[in-house]
């Protein structure tokens, strides 16, 4: 199979996608409820959640996570009190 400069596009787009994805698993808790909380400090468009993530956990001491949503907001989530 010869390598061609029509495949470079294709491939290009193969790999932005490969890279770009985010999935991420739910946070898990074993004892009590998980709380969702729009970040105070994120206050730019959430485009990455690991950024997020690293955010929420500077901003709450109880933070396990955070993720980007579909409005753009940086979400954190953490244990309920």
């Amino acid at each position: 199979m010869e390598f061609s400069k029509r495949n470079l596009p294709t491939l290009a787009l193969v790999l932005l996608l490969l890279v770009s994805s985010d999935v991420r698993a739910e946070p898990i808790v074993k004892a009590g409820r998980v709380c969702y909380m729009k970040s105070l400090i994120f206050r730019w468009p959430c485009l990455s959640s690991r950024n997020c993530a690293v955010t929420c956990r500077g901003e709450f001491k109880s933070a396990i996570d955070g993720s980007c949503n579909a409005a753009r907001y940086c979400i954190c989530s953490q244990v309920c009190k």
